[in-house]
């Protein structure tokens, strides 16, 4: 019997091959996008679930409450790990970790310098070895020799070619930083992509100084350096929540950071809480909510185009239910042929998502610079997922039009007329499933269309600083006299117009905060501060407004600083006027007079508050060299002359530099990936809207022969009979767009509140997304309808 049922079912499909193509389309896109969902969903919740201790691995994180601000940080004191390590029992391994960007050089056999810009070196304790795991391919673990590195497979091919086995790698000698000599002891295998520890080489942690300017001999305990995290592998079956609080009380004995204290943060978390760490990328299960909820909304409007494209020919297959009916055939055969029917198509829809899913992984990858693939995935996560899919697109695609179909008697079935299916009900079950269908695709246009004018907005935002035609060159360590030589050499260059050193631009990462008050007002009220170190032509070059007072100069000392206009409120120092020549107080570092005040600028991103930003003039603590090109120069040019420069007074370091606006464009990297995925998902969806539209356009064709044809006949034009048409969609569409565009609405206003400067949704908005689903919808009903308009009346009412 089911060998019978199925080889009828592909009999009956091969019959009708543009009913076949258009329902296995509809499907197959909604399939591929759920598939890509997945993978990449299922990539974020894996993370570091290859480490072999997965369970018993925690991150030591800061929670801290001081003054205005509260929150958790990933940073924790230097002295953290070696200290614990006698404090506390259940341990079975601590470390303190970092992170960081530097040169490597290689000697060459020939005496050639082989300079590689590194990134992702890991500087670790030993003990880093019984927490995380490694896949060891050549050499081992020395614990006894400080000088030690350990580099990925990939990475000892990089820095020593592919010509050697990786054994002969073992004990070369690379360069750290232009001063650490280092030994290759061990390679292993790379690492996973989904790890929140993606380290490339792998250095001794106590080793670091001289790479980490705030290292301080890793002594000090009242100062934060964002890099220094702390990873901890607690005895099988350990209280957490016990351990926490021992570790509280350790640390109590230590801390000199005022409102901060530690706590722990399960490996498990690291990932989807808004934490900092080492990939950059945290996948909060906001984002994987959001994620299977598109992808349920794919699966809906995949499914919604079936059943329309299923039900559009229901004439066909009613007089083909009674005549098996006279023929002796049982309602629940019927059913089960009309759902073999659809197990069919969506079996092999689900073979072109994959193929489609292949490929979309591949314009993904472009646009959002990974590299995922299919094989992410384990085998048996695809084969339970594919079991489901097929379930669930089957019932969910097939039971509706099979019952629709199988409830007929065998005389009605025979005489049915077309438009007489749906008339149980005022409104049509076909049309209210295109209307959902619509629904969800405008919800998703509008996100769409949101996402983009914020990023926009943020991009083209006034963030109060010059940042076009601005580049930034990045130095390795302070020295004061070759970056006053190589700020000369750029001043004779004319075609840049003005230089600046200084520890950070307005908006870097490089940035330093610290906590002030005013000691005359409340000592016990402390305020966040952006601190950074500046030269006298700094105001210049950014274009940052002094509002009152003067600028910073060579002969200031470190005390005397410039404030942003909004501290003036935090510490109620007055107007711009009254507050110069006061004073405040660091929680380290001592007061700071006031000798100028700048209008206000953003040194963070647009999330956030603008935070009070004090500017001092610090020549040895210069980590950074901007300038200016003119806009009438090629910048192309002008960077191959700054090299030639940069070699002759540093010829020993590669030169790095960065265009000041995509290093603000880059804040906002993930609201523009998501920005481009939904928008992907946006046309996919469309697509099978306009699969389904026309469903239901043929549908009512086919429903209305006999009268378009009678309304021919008494002279009915053709413009009448395409408000025939018009009139059965267009109320229900706009229904359908008035509730989707109130959700969408609120949802997104949701998302906006997540940044403190944000667009409103305005009236713009919403007619945009009207005008595209209207535009979508007038040209896939009218190629069906000017068709049906022109019948013949003659071919139509031969009949009667």
């Amino acid at each position: 019997m089911l060998r019978n049922f199925l080889v009828t079912s592909i009999r009956t499909l091969t019959r009708n091959k543009v009913y076949f193509f258009l329902g296995t389309i509809g499907l197959s896109l909604g399939i591929a996008c759920v598939i890509t969902i997945y993978t990449i969903v299922n990539f974020q919740g894996n993370f570091d679930k290859h480490q072999k201790h997965y369970s018993d691995i925690y991150r030591i994180i800061g929670e801290y409450h001081i003054g205005d601000e509260e929150g958790k940080t990933a940073t924790v004191p230097h002295p953290l790990s070696e200290a614990l390590k006698t404090e506390l029992t259940g341990v079975v391994a601590i470390s303190n970790t970092y992170l960081l960007s530097d040169q490597i050089n290689i000697p060459g056999e020939n005496g050639q310098l082989k300079k590689i810009k590194q990134r992702r070196i890991g500087f670790a304790q030993n003990e880093i070895f019984d927490i995380l795991t490694f896949e060891w391919v050549a050499g081992q673990v020395n614990q006894d020799n400080p000088s030690a590195v350990y580099l990925s497979e990939s990475t000892s091919r990089k820095f020593f070619g592919n010509d050697g086995t990786l054994e002969s790698f073992i004990g070369r000698t690379i360069v750290l930083a232009n001063r650490h000599n280092l030994v290759v002891t061990g390679i292993y295998k790379d690492l996973p992509l989904n790890t929140d520890f993606p380290f490339e080489m792998l250095a001794n942690y106590d080793k670091q100084d001289g790479v980490n300017p705030y290292f301080g001999e890793g002594k000090m305990w009242g100062r934060l350096n964002g890099g220094t995290q702390c990873l901890v592998r607690l005895e099988v079956n350990s209280d957490p929540i016990l351990f926490q609080n021992s570790l509280k009380n350790a640390y109590a004995k230590f801390n000199q950071i005022e409102g901060y204290d530690l706590i722990l943060q399960p490996l498990a978390n690291i990932h989807t809480e808004p934490v900092s760490n080492y990939s950059g990328i945290s996948f909060e299960p906001k984002y994987t909510t959001l994620s299977y909820a598109i992808a349920i909304l794919l699966a809906i409007i995949g499914s919604i185009n079936f059943i329309n494209l299923t039900t559009a020919r229901a004439l066909k297959r009613a007089r083909e239910v009674g005549i098996r009916k006279v023929m002796g055939g049982l309602r629940i055969d019927l059913i089960t042929q009309f759902i073999i029917e659809t197990f069919v198509i969506v079996f092999i829809s689900l073979g072109i998502g994959f193929l489609l899913a292949s490929q979309i992984l591949i314009l993904f990858n472009t646009l959002i610079s990974t590299t995922l693939e299919l094989t992410i995935v384990s085998l048996s996560d695809w084969i339970i997922f594919s079991s489901i899919v097929l379930t669930s697109m089957t019932i969910l695609s097939g039971l509706y039009p099979a019952l629709v179909l199988s409830k007929f008697s065998a005389l009605s079935a025979i005489k049915i007329k077309i438009s007489n299916i749906d008339k149980q009900s005022k409104i049509p079950m076909r049309k209210l499933l295109v209307g959902v269908q619509y629904g969800f695709s405008i919800m998703m246009i509008m996100g769409a269309i949101v996402i983009f004018s914020q990023i926009s907005y943020m991009k083209n935002y006034d963030m109060g600083f010059a940042a076009d035609n601005i580049i930034t060159l990045q130095f390795p360590e302070p020295d004061p006299e070759r970056q006053v030589r190589l700020k000369g050499l750029l001043d004779g260059m004319p075609e840049i117009q003005q230089t600046s050193l200084h520890l950070g631009s307005p908006m870097a990462n490089t940035n330093n905060t610290d906590k002030y008050f005013n000691p005359l007002i409340n000592k016990e009220e402390t305020f966040t501060v952006n601190s950074k170190s500046i030269d006298e032509n700094y105001l210049d070059l950014f274009e940052l407004e002094l509002l009152s007072g003067r600028n910073l100069n060579s002969k200031d000392p470190q005390e005397n600083v410039l404030i942003t206009e909004i501290g003036l409120s935090k510490f109620n120092l007055g107007n711009p006027q009254e507050a110069i020549g006061m004073e405040l107080e660091a929680s380290w570092g001592g007061k700071k007079k006031i000798i100028g005040v700048i209008k206000d600028f953003n040194a963070n991103s647009l999330r956030s508050e603008i935070m009070p930003v004090i500017l001092y003039y610090q020549p040895k603590g210069y980590y950074e060299l901007a300038f200016k090109v003119s806009k009438t120069a090629d910048p192309a040019k002008v960077l191959t002359e700054v090299e030639t420069i940069w070699d002759q007074v540093y010829p020993e370091l590669l030169i790095e530099y960065s265009f000041l606006d995509e290093q603000i464009a880059s804040r906002y990297n993930f609201e523009e990936v998501m920005g481009k995925s939904i928008s992907f998902f946006v046309v996919v969806a469309l697509i099978i809207c306009v699969l389904g539209l026309y469903g239901l356009t043929d549908y009512m064709a086919n429903a209305k022969r006999k009268e378009i044809g009678i309304r021919k006949v008494v002279g009915a034009e053709i413009h009448q009979i395409l408000r025939l048409f018009a009139k059965e969609v267009v109320l229900l569409l706009v229904v359908a767009f008035a509730i989707s565009a109130s959700a969408s609405y609120w949802l997104m206003n949701g998302w906006l509140d997540g940044f403190e400067y944000h667009i409103t949704i305005g009236w713009e908005i919403i007619v945009s997304a009207l005008l595209l689903t209207g535009t979508i919808t007038a040209v896939t009903m009218g190629s069906r309808s000017i068709s049906a308009a022109r019948l013949n009346p003659v071919d139509v009412l031969k009949d009667e």
